[in-house]
């Protein structure tokens, strides 16, 4: 099971800890088929109504830079997370 983003990191930072960009994937469609995308797309917007992929898509398009801090917030938020699980 890999961690499958819709829009991919390389677009940018802005979506890159959206967690509605994030859902487990299959080793093969995530890395085989390079996030197999139409299927992501299709998913996403069943589970959280029509047009979500077309609004991360437009979240991505911003320029986002972040900090030192924000990102060692990020971290142990999800360490904390992580350990729920």
């Amino acid at each position: 099971m890999d961690c499958s983003h819709g829009i991919p990191r390389t677009k940018g930072m802005a979506t890159f800890f959206e967690e509605d960009n994030l859902r487990p994937c299959c080793h093969e469609c995530n890395r085989t088929k390079g996030g197999n995308y139409e299927v992501f797309k299709r998913n996403l917007d069943a589970e959280l109504g029509e047009g979500a992929y077309e609004n991360l898509l437009q979240k991505s398009r911003a320029t986002v830079k972040i900090s030192r801090g924000e990102l060692v917030e990020k971290i142990e938020y999800y360490r904390a997370k992580n350990k729920e699980l």
